[in-house]
This record gives structure tokens, sequence and C-alpha cells, in this order.
């Protein structure tokens, strides 16, 4: 399933990065770095592409800060945020990514973790 799931993530962010021009993501539900990451394969065709990675597991995020590094030109960052947060989500990733309208939504990647999230807010 993990390498479905990575096939298809990879497949996406190829895809809107090279057909769609899209060149902001914010991959919400990030698990443990691996190979082609969203800005891996974004950077790869786009260099300037900008991504923010989000996940509340402090192992995930404490091994992600050094492998998940960007071209000079993109930006990577890394929030530790939980999935029921979206407000905070959103904040948060303003501060990296463009918040002008460009005429075009920027995607997020959510996948996974969806099905076990419970539906109360987390104080």
């Amino acid at each position: 399933m993990a390498r479905l799931q990575r096939g298809f993530l990879v497949r996406a962010v190829r895809y809107l990065a090279a057909e769609a021009g899209i060149r902001q993501f914010l991959d919400i539900g990030t698990g443990p770095p691996t190979a082609d990451n969203t800005h891996e394969v974004a950077q790869r065709i786009a260099p300037d592409s900008r991504i923010v990675y989000v996940d509340n597991d402090p192992l995930v995020l404490a091994h992600a800060r050094a492998p998940l590094t960007s071209t000079p030109e993109g930006a990577c960052a890394y929030l530790s945020e939980d999935v029921r947060n979206p407000e905070r989500i959103l904040a948060e990733a303003a501060h990296a990514l463009d918040s002008q309208p460009t005429g075009r939504p920027d995607p997020a990647r959510h996948h996974g973790p969806r099905c076990r999230t419970p539906t109360a807010p987390r104080n």
C-alpha cells in the first residue's frame, strides 16, 4: 500500500509541476522521508517550487529536517501541527508559501491519515 501511495504522489506532483504549472505544495501528513519526496519531484521539474511539509509526529519531523532540503531557488518548510487544526496549518504555511492569488489553485497533498483521524478537535 505504501508503494502505491508513493507512486501516486510522484505521478500527481510530476503532473502538477510539469503540466499544470503549480509551484506551491502543502504536504499534510508527510510521514517519514523516503525517496521521491514532494520537494524532490517538484523541484526536479521546477527548481523554484515551494513546499511546506506538515506532520505532528516529532520523530517524523526530526528525521525530515536533514534530508528534506530545498533547491536555492525554491523553499521547504516543516510544520509540527495536527491535521485537525487546518486554520493553524494554513496560517503557518502562509509564511513559506506565496499568498498572492495566481488565478489557479495550489494543491495540498493529504492522503493516508484521514481514515484514522477523529473528527473532534484537539486543544
